[in-house]
């Protein structure tokens, strides 16, 4: 062979295609009034309430701290938190 000439042709090589491989969406743990619960990564206190459905009025607690109700859709959750969904008790 010289120099700057092409060489033999290689035989092409076909690749098997791969199948898709799909990460479950991530999940985390918390516990909303002494009960698990799994929600998605990413999940707000809004969207455990809209899971839970409590019938108005409440307040709500993460790990024993007061979240007001203007923060609901923007307080994430994490892993292992503790929400709680308290409602007042009447009567006399």
């Amino acid at each position: 062979m010289h120099a700057g000439s092409p060489g033999p042709a290689l035989p092409k090589i076909e690749q098997a295609p791969v199948p898709a491989f799909r990460f479950p969406p991530a999940a985390m743990n918390i516990t909303i009034n002494q009960q698990a619960t799994e929600l998605s990564d990413g999940a707000t206190v809004a969207d455990a309430l809209a899971q839970l459905a409590p019938r108005p009025p409440f307040a709500v607690a993460i790990n024993t701290v007061f979240v007001p109700k203007a923060r609901y859709a923007e307080q994430a959750l994490n892993d292992g938190d503790r929400l709680e969904v308290i409602s007042p008790v009447t009567g006399g």
